[in-house]
């Protein structure tokens, strides 16, 4: 099992182009850095154990939410989707070139992966992140969570793409 979750992670490294992950990592960090000093300039910040529950609440609804998208993807009905395990992309997975649907597979299910992991983190260690700096525990707390909302994002607009025929075309 642990195994296969690190070659998921394998596979989202050597699928995701340059861009992809930029905007997975490097735009949820400018964000929380601008939020964060616009929160700590106007002294706006919360309790961090306000911030630790809503994150870990959030990030609740957005685990389900991505599963949801890995049911449609895997077992709906949609000729597009089915049309997808077809259409190979210039991208690869171990060395073969990768499908749509592949691809599609990988974003959501790294997501997930994304998601409980970043979780499981708030809850070992927010208690500790929760007595630093009331700036420095929220700019982590949203950082960590904004992560898996720009991933998941990615994936639900290419799924929604690959269902209204835009990649196929």
């Amino acid at each position: 099992m642990i195994k296969d979750i690190f070659i998921l992670g394998l596979e989202y490294l050597e699928v995701s182009t340059n861009r992809e992950k930029l905007f997975d990592w490097m735009f949820p960090l400018v964000l929380c850095t601008v939020s964060g000093i616009v929160t700590f300039a106007l002294r706006l910040c919360p309790a961090p154990e306000n911030v630790m529950s809503s994150t870990i609440q959030f990030l609740s609804i957005l685990v389900g939410f991505s599963i949801a998208s890995l049911a449609i993807l895997v077992s709906a009905p949609n000729e597009n989707i089915r049309k997808s395990h077809d259409d190979k992309t210039k991208r690869t997975i171990r060395g073969k070139e990768a499908s749509i649907y592949q691809l599609l597979l990988s974003s959501i299910a790294t997501a997930v992966l994304i998601e409980l992991t970043v979780m499981l983190m708030i809850l070992s260690f927010g208690a500790i992140l929760a007595d630093a700096t009331p700036f420095f525990s929220q700019f982590v707390f949203i950082y960590l969570a904004a992560i898996p909302v720009f991933m998941t994002l990615r994936a639900v607009v290419s799924l929604y793409f690959v269902n209204h025929e835009k990649y196929l075309s």
